[in-house]
């Protein structure tokens, strides 16, 4: 009787629950084949609603547009908890020895490598004496405030500005924080930075759209509300602060 007993769940198992367990590993399987088919490790289709900008292009110290036009960019910055960078000296061997600038462009010949100096992407003076070797390029500083004491201005042309006179330069990352309802006025590091920036032909993207990683724009992504920085960079980017 027990033998029968056995016998009987045995084949249960055999026949129901093995069965089971394979199709569920087959439609795992085709889940992943089906991940992996779409092309999540392709470009992504262009959303039909967004707006075409023209092909951007180096030009002497410049961006220009497919016209011939002359480019001055403005944006914001997303947080990339991922980020790595480092201090040190300048060295520009690690870009040309590393053939890092060949290797982007393998990948997309119309892309323009950004290239940043040291002290976290800050000073630009060594190109001074020793730019990189390599053509439609540009450079990227990091001018906040902390940086250097003031006055500013001649502290940023000699770190950054006169760079601008030879090459295009972005200023990728900078912010600050304003407590809310709290105007700056036109002697203040931010309408300063904007003022200098823009007179110099700089591009620039302000840190950060977020409302953890700091100094932030947000207060949250559920209302998107903006803090007392991100009023002001709001005013920046609709050209209103520093004329």
């Amino acid at each position: 009787m027990k033998r029968a007993i056995l016998y009987f769940v045995t084949m249960i198992f055999m026949f129901v629950w093995i069965p089971n367990i394979q199709a569920q590993q087959d439609q795992a399987e085709k889940k992943s084949d089906e991940w992996w088919a779409a092309g999540h490790w392709q470009r992504p289709k262009p959303n039909p609603q967004a707006k075409l900008l023209s092909l951007i292009q180096v030009k002497g110290n410049k961006f220009i547009n497919s016209k011939g036009d002359t480019v001055l960019l403005r944006g914001l910055t997303i947080s990339d908890p991922d980020k790595l960078e480092s201090q040190g000296y300048w060295n520009k061997k690690h870009f040309e020895n590393e053939d890092i600038i060949d290797l982007i462009r393998a990948y997309d010949n119309e892309i323009i490598p950004l290239v940043a100096g040291f002290d976290w992407a800050y000073d630009l003076a060594p190109l001074h004496y020793d730019p990189i070797d390599a053509k439609d390029i540009a450079y990227v500083t990091h001018p906040y405030a902390m940086k250097r004491s003031q006055p500013w201005e001649p502290k940023w042309e000699e770190n950054f500005g006169v760079a601008a006179d030879h090459y295009p330069v972005v200023a990728t990352e900078f912010g600050f924080w304003l407590d809310e309802g709290k105007e700056m006025g036109e002697d203040d590091y931010g309408p300063r930075n904007i003022k200098y920036l823009e007179n110099r032909g700089i591009s620039w993207i302000c840190w950060v759209f977020d409302p953890e990683w700091h100094p932030r724009m947000l207060k949250s992504w559920e209302s998107y509300s903006l803090t007392g920085g991100g009023e002001f960079f709001k005013n920046a980017l609709h050209g209103k602060i520093g004329k």
